[in-house]
C-alpha cells in the first residue's frame, strides 16, 4: 500500500457543499460576508470621532482663553457632530456572532447531508435523475467522486515504494494559482495524476508521429491546465497521467498516449507549459496504468513529502 499524504476528499466536496449552501440558504451565505455588525470598523469611526471632536474642542478651548466670540458656535457645532457620528454607530451586539455562526454550521450540515446522499447514488460517474442538486453541482460531486475514487484505487493498488502525495497548492509569486490533486514519487521520480469525469467523446488529431488535442476540441484546455501546473512543480515530473472515468472511458480507445506540445499562453503571449508526456488511462485500472508507467519511463529527478510540503512553488 503506498504512503499517502495529504487527502483530497474534503477539499474536493467543499466545493459542492459551499454552493448548496448558498442556493438553499442564501440569507445564512450572504450573513456570513455582512460586516456591519462587526466591531472593528465601528471603534475605528468611534476613534475618529472623538479624534475630531477633541480637535474642535481644543480650538475652543483657545477661542475661550483668548475671549473670542467664536466659542460659542464651535462648542455648538462640536456638540452636532458628536450627536450626528455617535448615533450612526450602532452598538455591537456580541451575540450576533455566535448566532449567525451556529446558522451557518446548521445550513453546512444540511448541505453535506444533500451532497453525501447525491454522492453515494453515483454510478459510473453519473448521478441518477432526479437529483437535489443543480447541473453545475452535479459536475463538481461527480468530479469530487473521481478525485476520492482515483485516491482509493492508487493509495490501494500501489506498493510502499511510492509516497502519495494529493491536494497539493501551487504558488506562484506568493499567491494560490492552482492545485494539484495526485503526485505521486518513486524512487523513479514523479508522476502527476489527474482525475476527470467526463462524458463526451475525444477528438485526438495525428501529425506524423504526434498525437494531440486541437484547440476547441473537448478537453484541450483541461489537458494543458494539467501541464501548466506540472511545470510549476520544483520537481520536473516524468509525465501527466489523466484517470477518464464517466461515458468517456467506455467511448474512447484507451489508454491513449499525447505526446505533442499544447502550448498554453499567458497574456504576454509567452508559453507557459513545457512539452511532456501525457497519457490519458481508464479510471477503473489506473494503480495498474501508474504502476507500469512509473517503470516503464526514463528515470528522472526524485523528491520526498517533506521537500514539496509547504513549498512556494515556482515554475523552472
Amino acid at each position: 500500500m503506498a504512503k499517502r499524504y495529504g487527502s483530497v476528499a474534503e477539499s474536493a466536496i467543499d466545493e459542492v457543499v459551499e454552493a448548496v449552501v448558498k442556493r438553499l440558504h442564501p440569507e445564512v451565505y450572504a450573513a456570513q460576508f455582512d460586516r456591519s455588525n462587526d466591531p472593528g470598523p465601528k471603534v475605528a469611526k468611534l476613534l475618529l470621532l472623538f479624534v475630531v471632536v477633541g480637535f474642535i474642542a481644543f480650538i475652543g478651548l483657545l477661542c475661550i482663553l483668548t475671549g473670542s466670540w467664536l466659542r460659542w458656535p464651535i462648542f455648538i457645532g462640536d456638540a452636532i457632530i458628536f450627536f450626528v457620528g455617535y448615533k450612526s454607530i450602532t452598538p455591537h451586539d456580541p451575540q450576533l456572532e455566535k448566532r449567525k455562526k451556529a446558522a451557518m454550521e446548521a445550513a453546512v450540515n444540511d448541505a453535506k447531508r444533500v451532497a453525501a446522499e447525491e454522492f453515494y447514488k453515483i454510478e459510473d460517474g453519473k448521478i441518477p435523475e432526479p437529483s437535489q442538486l443543480t447541473a453545475n453541482e452535479q459536475r463538481w460531486l461527480t468530479g469530487a467522486w473521481g478525485e476520492i475514487e482515483v485516491s482509493k484505487m492508487l493509495e490501494q493498488g500501489l506498493d510502499d515504494e511510492y509516497s502519495l502525495v494529493e491536494d497539493i497548492t501551487i504558488r506562484k509569486n506568493g499567491r494560490e494559482s492552482a492545485n494539484i490533486d495526485h503526485l505521486t514519487i518513486s524512487p523513479r521520480g514523479l508522476l502527476l495524476i489527474d482525475s476527470k469525469v467526463w462524458g463526451d467523446k475525444l477528438k485526438p488529431a495525428t501529425t506524423g508521429d504526434f498525437t494531440y488535442l486541437p484547440k476547441n476540441t473537448p478537453y484541450w484546455e483541461t489537458v494543458s491546465t494539467c501541464l501548466y501546473e506540472a511545470s510549476c512543480l520544483p520537481t520536473r515530473p516524468r509525465a501527466v497521467i489523466m484517470a477518464v472515468g464517466g461515458e468517456a472511458e467506455k467511448r474512447n480507445k484507451l489508454p491513449m498516449a499525447l505526446n505533442a506540445h499544447i502550448d498554453r499562453y499567458d497574456q504576454t503571449g509567452s508559453i507557459m507549459v513545457s512539452p511532456m508526456p501525457t497519457y490519458l488511462v481508464p479510471m477503473s485500472q489506473i494503480a495498474a496504468y501508474v504502476d507500469a508507467l512509473d517503470k516503464k519511463l526514463p528515470v528522472g529527478p526524485t523528491t520526498t513529502f517533506e521537500k514539496l510540503n509547504g513549498a512556494s512553488f515556482t515554475r523552472y
